[in-house]
Order: C-alpha cells, then structure tokens, then sequence
C-alpha cells in the first residue's frame, strides 16, 4: 500500500503503473485509486487514454510479465506515442520485445520475474547473436554474474544459448520510447502530405489514398535517386507496400526540411511556413503522385509547384 511508502524512496511509474492494472483486475477501486492518486493530472489523463485503446493496453498489459521493463515507463510520453500515427510501427515493436524476452528466458514466468535492471540495460539493443564484439562484451558480464545476477551459474549458462539465438537487437522498453523520437518527425512530415481521418494512422491513410494512378500492370516504380526511378516486376500489394515504405524513406530524408504542426490550446493547427519548407512538401507530394497516391492536399501541393505565382521558391526557380 501507499502508506509503505511513506518513509522510503517513493514508488517509481513503473510500480505504479504495475499496481494500477493489479487492483483494476481484481476490482479493488479503493487501492486502486490510492494509485492513481501518485500521478500528476496529466500523467492521469495519458494513463487513461491508454487504458481506452485495447491494443495498447494489451500490449504494455504482456509486459506485466517482464516487470522489469517497466520500471521507469514514462507515462508522461504515452500521448506521444499514441498520438503519432504509428499504431502499427508500435504494436509490432512492443509484440517484439515481448517475444524476444520471453525466448531469452524460454516462456519460464518465474524466471521472468528474476531479472533485473542491470540486466536490461547492458543487454538493450546489443546484438550478441550476429555480432562477436557484443557477444564477448555479453558473455565477460554473464560469466561475472553482473547480468542475470539472480541466476545461478548453470541457468546463465543456458541463458547464453537463448542469447546466441537471437537474430538482431534484442529491444527493451526503454529503446522502444528512444527510438520513437526518430519516428516523429518524418510521422509528423507525412501527415502533412496525407491528411488522416479520425482513428486513422499513417499507413491506413497511405492504403486509402493509394489510387494506382501513373502505375502499369506487374511493374513497381522504385526510386533510385532524387529525380530518377526504375520499374521492377511487382504486383498490386506490392506497389501498395514499396509505396509506402518509400514515402517512409524519403520522410526520413525531407522531414527537417518541412515545418512541424505546432498546435493551438484553442483553434487548429498552426505552422511555421518557410520557403524550404514548403519545397519540401511540395517535393513529398510529387512523390507520393508519382508512386500512385491520390488526394486533395497532394493534388493542391502538386498545383502550387507547377505554378510559380503560387510559391516563393517556385518563381525564384523560374527566374534563374
């Protein structure tokens, strides 16, 4: 209880979070409510709106069995994450993590609840099972005991064999709010480009818009460099899916160059509009024409290109 707390180190997000779900699943409002107490409002307000949408409950809720990972969750970032586009990007990284943790203790739930945060981080996002230098950095901590400390010699040393097995980074939860940062801003760049609906994400709203349009039958347009493509067999999922990656990719290119929506506490959004930023959106738009995607604001984007009255940049093109 809360009042355990009181002349020690105050529970940290991850404990609270943990007895939050606790006493939710047994129906314990009053304990519940000592926990929720422990949160500021706004940590209340993501916290909540986590608990509303069931894949994102149900994927931090399968963590539970890895409590360790949780330790530290920053609830205060929730709506970042979940108000990004990414739903599906997200799911996937939290689904793999899940599953790359539970190989490494082969699905023991005690075994799970045994590790420990030094564990964690000296094993997040090393690659031991392609990479030597990891795997030797790997195998001195785990023959030290200062990994898997609770475990005993012969238990680490089967550990090791799980470790050896995985094929990449081994992902923590941690990484996985680290790397989101380098998903916001080429999210935020093709929301730009692609206006979605309510309870829309980025890809949902790219297989919406994807018309087929400038695309011939079994070929895939590929872009190879800034102005030039090639074709490659491909069917209809298949320029669906290189479309979109490829949009991805040239987001990751072109997203400083195009303005973030900074959003009002009362009306819509409001950008900061600089010339280079708007070649750039200009720039995407022509490419997600071109790879076979269709809408208003690509349209209207493609328009003010093509007509130098309308853009600073374009008629300063046009002078030289």
């Amino acid at each position: 209880m809360i009042e355990e707390y009181a002349n020690k180190k105050k529970p940290g997000r991850g404990e609270i979070y943990r007895k939050i779900c606790l006493y939710r699943l047994e129906k314990n409002d009053d304990l519940e409510q000592q926990w929720w107490s422990c949160l500021s409002d706004h940590e209340k307000k993501n916290l909540e709106r986590l608990f509303r949408h069931p894949a994102f409950k149900a994927a931090f809720e399968a963590l539970l069995e890895i409590p360790v990972h949780l330790d530290g969750i920053p609830i205060s970032l929730l709506h970042k994450v979940m108000g990004m586009g990414c739903e599906e990007a997200s799911l996937c990284y939290l689904n793999h993590t899940k599953e790359v943790w539970r190989k490494l203790l082969r699905g023991d739930r005690q075994a799970m609840q045994k590790v420990d945060q030094a564990t964690v981080k000296a094993l997040e996002l090393t690659a031991p099972g392609v990479s030597r230098a990891d795997a030797q950095a790997v195998w001195r901590l785990l023959q030290g005991g200062q990994i898997f400390s609770n475990f005993s010699i012969q238990e680490r040393e089967a550990i090791w064999d799980q470790v050896r097995s995985i094929e990449g980074l081994i992902p923590t939860l941690s990484s996985f709010f680290n790397d989101h940062k380098y998903l916001e801003g080429p999210a935020d760049c093709l929301r730009r480009v692609m206006k979605l609906s309510p309870r829309e994400t980025v890809s949902t709203a790219m297989e919406r818009m994807f018309s087929d349009v400038n695309q011939a039958a079994d070929q895939c347009v590929i872009q190879v460099s800034e102005s030039s493509y090639v074709l490659k067999p491909g069917s209809l999922a298949d320029r669906v899916e290189y479309g979109k990656r490829q949009m991805w990719i040239a987001a990751m290119r072109m997203w400083d160059e195009i303005p973030k929506e900074f959003k009002r506490k009362n009306g819509p959004a409001k950008p900061v509009v600089k010339e280079a930023d708007e070649r750039g959106t200009c720039k995407l738009a022509a490419l997600a024409y071109r790879l076979g995607f269709e809408s208003d604001e690509i349209r209207d984007l493609m328009r003010r290109s093509a007509d130098p009255s309308k853009t600073k940049w374009a008629s300063a093109d046009a002078r030289q």
